[in-house]
């Protein structure tokens, strides 16, 4: 019987945990049993017991035969045609009166002019449906797992596809109600995604390098801006850098933050790493703001125009108030483009709308952790979601569908936000191209989300329950 360190070890490789690594120094670390336990536990794995153990490894040894297919395949353009791996529960002999049916639909509506294969006539973009039956299904491989038979098989596209998404649905069917379900058929949808071997390329760089600047956009100051770098600032720096013959502009994670002191300003710490920080906007520029009286009569109070100059003088930036101001100024704005545009359903909200569809259930879910956040911050000082009422930590609870149905208005303001920043910044890239730079905008990420934030609230099925921490190093200076 093997021990528990040991299991601890075999799970731990089954599950992605490296268990050693060299540093920059040549010297080796040996990732220890209580971290791996610790990891595994992040993870939600059982590991109490020896028990635990075993059921968790055989669970992984043998999860691939039980699923039918997988969920999602990862193919080279070069390694085609595709070939798909099926796995199927079935006594033995019952394989003569099996079917098995597929078609492969490519999730695009649109092809490219210019393919990247030179076999275009075999390039495959219609919905493709194969069948094959009995003694036509060759079995590769068998095996027995809880008493029950699976046999692995495979199918096999026909055509060269080019570089993108897929959709295969896959259908077994048996005269029969011979299937662990106590049906006569098994079927499932997954993902195709077909890779290139290698990044894209930009023409500009295949027969030499560009130059360019790196900035922390929120530390640009400006007789213009409001204590803060933003997305004009961006663009008069884009300009200077080509006309210097620059051919990129690298610039700090622009991701969404609580904008609060002291842990909610780091670009490195994001409540979100798929939506942007408001605080970025040139609101001056805004359509809506433009054409607000209140937004307008606003910024032309003293005490406003005082408040601006004092944030520009600052030697430190005032993450709070920029917010605050930027936000008070961006209702006024909303305001006026729910009356005016959004009610009435002009081409500003067709345009509005039209990202609303793209971005979907994502940015829905987004603005919906900002609009609850908020009010328990206000209400409660609640500064993570881990903090706030039971009811409100799974967003599928009925309090929290509850609270979208009374506060949708203020939801469409925290995506309407995410859309002015989506519209400044592709002026900046669209400008990028139009002054020829090779590069153009490089953004940098954050390596992660804070765990209270809306990435892990919106997806705490695949957010694990541990912090690591990212130490300087000779790379990292």
């Amino acid at each position: 019987m093997q021990n528990i360190n040991e299991l601890v070890n075999e799970l731990s490789e089954l599950c992605g945990v490296i268990s050693e690594y060299w540093d920059i120094l040549g010297k080796r670390h040996i990732t220890t049993v209580e971290t791996k336990k610790a990891l595994l536990k992040a993870m939600r794995i059982k590991i109490d017991s020896e028990e635990d153990l075993l059921n968790e490894i055989n669970e992984r040894i043998w999860k691939q035969w039980k699923i039918f297919i997988e969920p999602v395949y990862v193919i080279s353009v070069n390694e085609q045609p595709i070939k798909i791996p099926v796995f199927i529960p079935i006594q033995e002999g019952k394989e003569k009166s099996l079917s098995l049916s597929w078609s492969i639909e490519s999730e695009d509506t649109y092809m490219p002019p210019l393919l990247l294969r030179e076999d275009k006539e075999r390039l495959s973009t219609e919905i493709n449906k194969f069948t094959l039956s009995g003694n036509s299904i060759a079995i590769s491989e068998q095996r027995w797992i809880d008493g029950i038979r699976y046999i692995k098989t495979e199918i096999q596209d026909t055509g060269i596809r080019d570089i993108g998404y897929y959709v295969i649905h896959v259908e077994c069917k048996h005269p029969e109600s011979i299937f662990p379900n106590g049906t006569n058929f098994l079927n499932k949808t997954s993902k195709i995604i077909v890779a290139p071997d290698v990044c894209y390329i930009p023409t500009g760089l295949y027969d030499g390098r560009t130059w360019g600047f790196s900035i922390n956009l929120y530390s640009i100051r400006s007789m213009r801006n409001w204590g803060i770098g933003d997305f004009t600032d961006l663009k008069e720096i884009v300009k200077w850098t080509a006309s210097l013959k620059g051919g990129i502009v690298g610039i700090n994670p622009l991701h969404a933050l609580q904008n609060t002191r002291p842990f909610g300003v780091s670009p490195y710490s994001p409540v979100s790493r798929l939506y942007k920080n408001f605080i970025y906007l040139d609101t001056e520029q805004i359509p809506e703001v433009l054409e607000s009286e209140e937004a307008q009569a606003l910024m032309k109070t003293g005490s406003f125009k005082k408040e601006i100059e004092r944030l520009r003088n600052r030697k430190l930036i005032d993450y709070e108030k920029i917010a605050l101001l930027k936000k008070e100024t961006l209702r006024y704005a909303f305001n006026l483009f729910y009356e005016k545009h959004y009610l009435q359903d002009t081409q500003r909200a067709k345009d509005f709308k039209r990202y609303l569809s793209e971005e979907g259930s994502s940015l829905e879910s987004f603005s919906l952790f900002i609009s609850l956040w908020e009010h328990m911050m206000k209400a409660h000082h609640a500064y993570t979601w881990h903090q706030w009422f039971e009811y409100y930590r799974n967003p599928e609870n009925p309090t929290v569908l509850e609270f979208k149905k009374l506060h949708l208005k203020e939801i469409l303001f925290n995506s309407y936000i995410q859309w002015l920043i989506d519209e400044q910044i592709k002026e900046i890239n669209k400008l990028t191209v139009e002054l020829g730079m090779v590069i153009g905008l490089y953004n940098d990420l954050a390596v992660g989300s804070i765990s209270g934030g809306s990435d892990t609230w919106n997806y705490q099925d695949v957010f694990g329950e541990a912090d690591v921490g990212a130490p300087p190093d000779d790379f990292s200076p």
